[in-house]
């Protein structure tokens, strides 16, 4: 997936239907024929968590692994038990553990082989929009059932999802479907705000593929490498609520059962800034890239794992993770999930893939 400008920030869909008049369309409204499918249901997962087997993978890659839909299955589900399959895809609610929406959504469409799939067809975005306007707003959730789920991360991901078809398709997009977006957008927005469910910052998700947005409630500043050079930072302050939290907590716990939870969901700080700037708890700062750290000669790449030491960084690839190693053997890190919460876990397992380069 290419890389985007990152910024992970909750912003409105009705910004960017201002802007998708010349995106791609659903040639579901031209005369393109539809492929006769076989399978009407979504796909069960023969592995998920919470069972034996999953329980047993030590290794991110493993559950990636386990979850793939087989290509004659794959190619023979209509497009709407393909948008509930990817919708029940067991390792989706990791969409929201990235530092930016683009960061989130591509590592889900590169380990979920149903998105592909789904972009490709030329119904896909009449059927996603179709599923997200019936889409519920939970009213009312407490954090740790389905209702919570559908709130915290399947929701989000479907605007996002949504947003995506549109950009990818073929055709041009009509006036009469920028309006029916519009207005579904709004009602969408207006169901979240009366829930109070919901934090102040939260309005519709959608992933800005054009440019990620920077929503007025987060203030920049810098901190210094310890070779002196400013990196940009983000003062979020918290915009979890306490049934946000529950509900991340509860599915992180779910997801990867031998990590240990050593600190809150939070949207203070982030894995890079708790790895590269300050490593506690009372780090109040986001931070999207912290290359400079390594580009300015604060730190020194070793070569692989050899000599690893503790308080030394691990640095994931493409950037899009940080942590910091406290035991070698075998290799251990404290991490920051994202918006979830502070883990320790074995380098590999956890919601972000290899390979490493350390840092010292």
């Amino acid at each position: 997936m290419k890389k985007r400008i990152s910024y992970w920030l909750p912003v409105s869909l009705i910004v960017c239907v201002a802007v998708i008049a010349c995106i791609p369309f659903s040639a579901a409204a031209t005369n393109v024929p539809i492929q006769a499918y076989t399978i009407h249901e979504a796909y069960d997962y023969p592995i998920v968590p919470g069972t034996d087997e999953w329980e047993e993978f030590s290794k991110l890659d493993e559950m990636i692994a386990a979850t793939q839909i087989p290509e004659d299955i794959l190619e023979s589900m209509d497009t709407q038990a393909l948008v509930d399959t990817i919708l029940q895809y067991p390792l989706l609610s990791t969409f929201r553990v990235f530092n930016t929406v683009s960061e989130g959504f591509d590592a889900i469409a590169e380990r979920c082989n149903g998105i592909p799939e789904l972009l490709s067809r030329p119904d896909a975005v009449d059927v996603v929009y179709a599923k997200y306007k019936d889409f519920p707003i939970a009213q009312y959730f407490e954090g740790t059932g389905e209702i919570g789920y559908n709130a915290v991360f399947r929701q989000p991901f479907l605007e996002a999802l949504l947003y995506e078809a549109i950009s990818t398709c073929k055709q041009d997009l009509p006036e009469s479907k920028i309006a029916n977006i519009e207005n579904t957008v709004m009602q969408k927005q207006a169901e979240k705000d009366s829930s109070g469910r919901y934090r102040k910052t939260d309005k519709v998700y959608i992933q800005m593929k054009i440019q990620d947005m920077v929503t007025p409630a987060v203030s920049v500043t810098n901190v210094r490498t310890p070779k002196g050079t400013l990196v940009p930072v983000y003062i979020r302050g918290e915009e979890l609520s306490a049934a946000e939290k529950q509900q991340t907590n509860a599915d992180m716990a779910y997801l990867f059962p031998n990590a240990v939870r050593i600190g809150e969901p939070t949207t203070n700080y982030n894995c890079h800034s708790y790895a590269w700037y300050s490593a506690t708890t009372s780090n109040r700062y986001w931070m999207n890239d912290p290359s400079a750290y390594m580009q300015d000669g604060s730190y020194t790449k070793r070569n692989g794992s050899a000599g690893l030491v503790n308080r030394n960084k691990a640095y994931y690839r493409n950037g899009v993770h940080s942590a910091v190693v406290v035991a070698t053997y075998p290799i251990t890190v404290n991490s920051k999930w994202g918006e979830a919460g502070l883990y320790r876990h074995a380098v590999d397992y956890g919601p972000y893939s290899g390979p490493f380069t350390y840092w010292y």
